[in-house]
């Protein structure tokens, strides 16, 4: 199959696991992580209505969506990624199905697009969340080194004397993590 956007070529082979939504995340247009997003959802209503059944969305899917609204920058971004997020984290708890786990890319990615789009807070609160649902769940993935360099780095962003407690907060705390 081949899809064009913008006057590119977007060649994939269907096989599972789905991962033909990764030649839009390199687009540099602000607009990558929309057009990511609507050919993801389009090939889910494809897959849902009997069409393309060998293309199954996975974890690897939803991350490469909410990676590209962290390069994306758009002023919603952090919502449509955790948005993702959930939808993966429900369709994991519903199937059990292990390739709709969320991972530790998932989490950081999400951070990221959190601190690409200066809400530090958001992106700490979310740090700190996925740590305690890591210590109640263990089978779920733990925030590691990557996660925290996300927030530090939303921190970093945003600057000025509270910029500088919170990070200094957040390593004295995964310290003792």
């Amino acid at each position: 199959f081949a899809f064009i956007f913008s006057a590119k070529l977007i060649c994939f082979s269907i096989r599972p696991p789905f991962q033909c939504s990764r030649g839009l995340v390199k687009d540099a247009h602000r607009d990558a992580a929309l057009r990511a997003h609507k050919f993801f959802d389009n090939l889910n209503v494809l897959h849902d209505c009997g069409l393309l059944l060998e293309v199954n969305a996975d974890q690897v899917s939803y991350n490469t969506v909410i990676h590209a609204y962290q390069r994306s920058k758009l002023p919603n971004a952090g919502e449509e990624a955790e948005s993702l997020l959930n939808m993966l984290q429900s369709l994991y708890e519903s199937s059990g199905d292990p390739s709709l786990r969320p991972d530790v890319v998932t989490y950081c990615s999400l951070l990221g697009v959190h601190a690409n789009t200066g809400n530090a807070r958001r992106a700490e609160d979310l740090l700190l969340q996925f740590h305690k649902e890591h210590t109640m769940h263990p089978d779920r993935a733990a925030p590691d080194t990557a996660c925290l360099d996300q927030v530090l780095l939303a921190w970093a962003r945003k600057g000025g004397e509270q910029g500088a407690k919170r990070a200094n907060m957040l390593l004295k705390l995964m310290e003792v993590c």
